[in-house]
């Protein structure tokens, strides 16, 4: 399955399911009472997030499920009383965006670290550029079947790197190897809008 595919799946499922348990829930509380909470939800969500550090998959699915039912109150905020879809009201703009940024950037973030600590590669590093994503550093190593590129390397590995050079990163793994030195190849967690937190 491509990167992009996956990232589509990551970032799209989590909504989709809360908005799937939401059309299936009665909305018994006032809209001023679910919109509080909602933004509880939320806030809980992007505290757990930022305070956990990558479990591996089990842990993510954990984390993915805390997505969705953080997201499922804010769903419920599309219902009208009469179990119908579109008529909230005005302010709920201002509210609704922002809460699914606040789920949605910090899980993806999530998703594209654990793609990142999935990289295997043992080999020589053919180029060395900054990609159009963010300027990520990138490096690209040939090994014995074909050019893995590494997109977002730590920022030290990338300065450090040069053309020709030997590494080595198991999959699962932050750290390898270059030139036979242990160095942190993974930043550590990429957490709210991407930028490093805790490993």
């Amino acid at each position: 399955m491509s990167k992009f595919i996956l990232d589509g799946i990551a970032f799209l499922l989590p909504p989709l399911i809360a908005c799937v348990i939401a059309r299936k829930l009665p909305r018994r509380a006032s809209v001023r009472l679910v919109g509080v909470r909602a933004v509880v939800a939320v806030a809980l969500y992007v505290v757990l997030v930022l305070a956990l550090p990558f479990w591996g998959l089990y842990g993510e699915i954990v984390i993915g499920t805390a997505a969705v039912a953080a997201l499922v109150p804010t769903m419920l905020l599309c219902r009208a009383d009469d179990g119908g879809w579109g008529n909230a009201p005005q302010w709920f703009a201002f509210l609704f965006l922002p809460m699914i940024v606040g789920v949605q950037m910090p899980w993806s973030c999530r998703v594209w670290y654990a793609e990142c600590v999935a990289w295997e590669c043992d080999g020589t590093i053919v180029s060395k550029y900054r990609s159009h994503n963010h300027l990520l550093p990138t490096l690209v190593v040939q090994t014995a079947g074909e050019a893995v590129t590494l997109e977002g390397v730590e920022e030290s590995l990338w300065q450090q790197a040069g053309i020709g050079d030997h590494l080595v990163k198991s999959k699962g793994s932050a750290f390898g190897s270059l030139q036979g030195r242990a160095i942190r190849i993974v930043p550590p967690n990429l957490q709210w809008w991407c930028e490093p937190g805790r490993t």
